[in-house]
């Protein structure tokens, strides 16, 4: 799904939501690319990932992801899409840093 961010909006960035099974929880993944990986600094992004304040960097084919799982034991539609949000907001403000808008 592709959700409004930024500033009033005026920015969109592409979200992935997935359902899986985990040891018999039932999980979802929400996922958004943010860079290509190519030319990164990979010291940088692990350095990175320690001040993120949910999810993880991650590498995904070509392409650099903020990945975010959810035990759905624990939260309810509304909680999903909360944490897309923040997902999508934190993988823009990511993308922005980097001087893009491609995802």
């Amino acid at each position: 799904m592709t959700l409004a961010v930024g500033p009033e909006g005026r920015r969109a960035q592409r979200v992935m939501l997935r359902y899986y099974e985990a040891l018999g929880v039932e999980m979802v993944e929400i996922r958004s690319a943010f860079a290509e990986a190519k030319g990164q600094d990979p010291d940088a992004l692990l350095a990175e990932n320690l001040k993120l304040k949910l999810g993880a960097v991650a590498r995904h084919g070509d392409f650099l992801v903020l990945v975010h799982r959810l035990s759905l034991d624990f939260v309810q539609v509304d909680g999903v899409v909360f944490y897309a949000r923040q997902v999508a907001r934190l993988s823009d403000l990511l993308e922005a840093r980097r001087g893009g808008d491609r995802f």
